[in-house]
């Protein structure tokens, strides 16, 4: 380095994980220089403390080693990105707001008010998901999890529906958490922080769930989605079912036969509206909103 060039030290700020200069601090010849050192520091980004880098220059003065500078810059925690799939708008507002009023290192990003419109920006999603489950539609809850998984966001349900073996289901599926719609906001945003670092997050009133028994019914995915289509929400014909599947009308009659066969107890055969009872007390259907 030449003996008049000068080294300029730019005061950083740092967005996520990309640091930019803004007006500069101090400025020293170069031929002063020793030594200089930059380091960082994280204490606690769930909390939205920030992440602190220190520059350092050591130079000399005659024969002997000075500090020439040292500086502790504040940064921009790095943020969490959330996506928030829910059909009723003023609820999706309002847990934008709070997620981004009472966690500093969380920003809404997508807001979805169904899964249809979630599913064409499955290549584009953040890195959790809040997904409520009862949207009127006639997707498995399974496989909506397993869509957003694939792409590498993680999941936390947040639904008024409690019954333990639909939360079961969510879990098994590989949800990070679920969330009733009664608890407070607060146990939502420990959830979704918990979701960004890999954690499972269960709350205390709901580790009951996994003591009990498992459905009753058995289904294979296959029959699940026959099934769903079939009997959930408004129903479907067979040719829908199949259509949606890309199977024969006679190869989701074979699925929903032996669903009829897995599900039937007694000495009458089971009508429609009865089976899906069935399946709706057993976790496999959701209940209508």
């Amino acid at each position: 380095m030449a003996p008049d060039a000068y080294v300029r030290f730019l005061k950083p700020t740092v967005q996520g994980s990309r640091a930019q200069g803004s007006p500069e601090v101090s400025v020293f010849p170069s031929a002063r220089i020793l030594r200089i050192s930059c380091s960082s520091a994280v204490r606690d980004l769930e909390t939205g403390t920030a992440e602190w880098l220190t520059i350092s220059v050591v130079g000399h003065e005659g024969e002997h080693q000075v500090g020439l500078f040292r500086r502790r810059f504040e940064a921009a925690a790095p943020k969490i990105h959330v996506d928030i799939l829910e059909d009723h708008a003023l609820l999706r507002e309002s847990l934008a707001s709070w997620l981004e009023a009472n966690a500093a290192t969380v920003k809404v990003v997508g807001r979805f008010s169904s899964w249809a419109e979630l599913a064409a920006s499955l290549g584009q999603l953040s890195d959790v998901v809040l997904l409520d489950i009862i949207l009127g539609d006639r997707i498995p809850l399974r496989s909506k999890i397993h869509a957003i998984l694939s792409t590498g966001s993680q999941v936390v349900v947040c639904s008024s529906l409690a019954t333990p073996l639909v939360i079961r289901q969510a879990f098994d599926a590989g949800a990070l958490a679920y969330i009733p719609k009664t608890a407070g906001a607060e146990v939502l945003t420990t959830a979704v922080l918990a979701a960004a670092r890999g954690e499972k997050f269960v709350l205390a009133e709901l580790e009951g769930v996994f003591d009990g028994p498992g459905p009753r019914i058995r289904l294979t995915p296959r029959e699940h989605e026959a099934v769903t289509l079939y009997l959930g929400g408004s129903g479907g014909t067979m040719a829908d079912v199949g259509a949606n599947l890309g199977i024969s009308a006679d190869g989701v009659k074979k699925l929903l036969v032996s669903v009829r066969r897995k599900a039937h107890t007694g000495p009458e055969p089971l009508s429609r509206p009865a089976l899906r009872e069935l399946l709706i007390a057993d976790g496999w259907l959701l209940p209508d909103r």
